[in-house]
């Protein structure tokens, strides 16, 4: 089977390795667990003022915040987009 033409390249595994040394370098996993945990604290305090977070769950920085309705959800990201810009 072929996966990829230069995935296992020397060039592609050097840039592999310099990734992960500098993730491990920089304390970059570290770092991503304990923003994502606070901001899920966070979002757990928020929760307890407004029933419409059902859930809240994630792990490092991908973390969920599941909403009680698709509407308010829609509603939800398009005033964060907003106040992005």
């Amino acid at each position: 089977m072929h996966g990829t033409t230069f995935g296992g390249g020397p060039l592609a595994c050097s840039v592999a390795i310099a990734v992960i040394d500098t993730i491990e370098k920089d304390g970059l996993l570290a770092n991503a667990t304990a923003v994502g945990d606070y901001f899920q604290q966070q979002l757990r305090s928020l929760a307890k003022r407004h029933e419409a977070i059902v859930d809240v769950r994630g792990n490092g920085l991908m973390v969920a915040a599941e909403l009680d309705s698709a509407e308010l959800g829609k509603l939800t990201v398009a005033e964060m987009l907003k106040r992005t810009s």
